[in-house]
């Protein structure tokens, strides 16, 4: 079957830019979900960071995410863990936090109980500063990263706004060292994930759907460009 470059979608009436920061993140979601050139049915984890006050009556920051095998594209309030950031990032350098002990943390940062357990990507999500992120599996992006002259092929399409992530399964190590690296490179744009999918972040959230639709035709053209020659 053909890979095929993703339409960008967006419409600046259905979001402001003082729209609730969880409507914003499902109107998102279900743009990006909703096509399956961007996001495999039932797959990608979206979240948006914003501020709730605590008990104490003290303003606190926190993330909202997908839950746990949620469709990005039916994806409704009930199905967004959230998480306190602060908490999340404390144990950042915690190399006893471990891909057994993850999930049980992340209930523990969870602002109640009951909630439905987040991604596996929680940690990068926390982790990066930007106040969007998602993590999709367009079908061109991993069409790059799986022939095999890939590396360079991306190295060409993206130059240096994209990181480079060899194939493992998702964890705290693997988040550590992504978010160190997207730190150290502020120019970075997209992360791509071999043989995965995508990572992207925004300081709104349509820049963040955006960079994924550019990653996205940005691969596709890579791809065809190789397949012409």
């Amino acid at each position: 079957a053909a890979v095929l470059a993703p339409d960008d979608l967006w419409d600046d009436a259905t979001t402001t830019a003082g729209a609730d920061v969880r409507k914003q993140l499902l109107h998102r979601a279900h743009l990006l979900g909703g096509d399956i050139r961007v996001a495999n049915p039932g797959g990608g984890n979206f979240s948006a960071k914003g501020e709730l006050v605590d008990q104490l009556g003290r303003p606190t920051e926190v993330m909202w995410i997908s839950a746990w095998g949620a469709d990005g594209a039916l994806l409704r309030t009930p199905e967004l863990a959230c998480l306190r950031v602060e908490d999340v990032r404390a144990a950042r350098d915690d190399e006893a936090l471990c891909t057994e002990t993850m999930h049980g943390f992340l209930s523990g940062c969870a602002t109640t109980t009951g909630q439905p357990h987040p991604a596996i990507e929680t940690l990068l999500h926390a982790y990066l500063r930007a106040p969007h992120v998602d993590h999709t599996h367009p079908e061109a992006v991993i069409a790059l990263t799986a022939v095999d002259d890939g590396r360079a092929l991306a190295k060409k399409v993206f130059g240096d706004e994209a990181i480079w992530v060899d194939y493992e399964q998702f964890g705290p190590d693997l988040a550590r060292r992504l978010a160190s690296e997207i730190d150290d490179r502020p120019d970075v744009r997209f992360a791509l994930l071999a043989n995965h999918g995508l990572m992207t972040w925004g300081r709104t959230s349509e820049e963040c759907y955006r960079n994924t639709i550019e990653a996205a035709r940005r691969a596709w053209e890579g791809l065809d460009a190789a397949r012409s020659r």
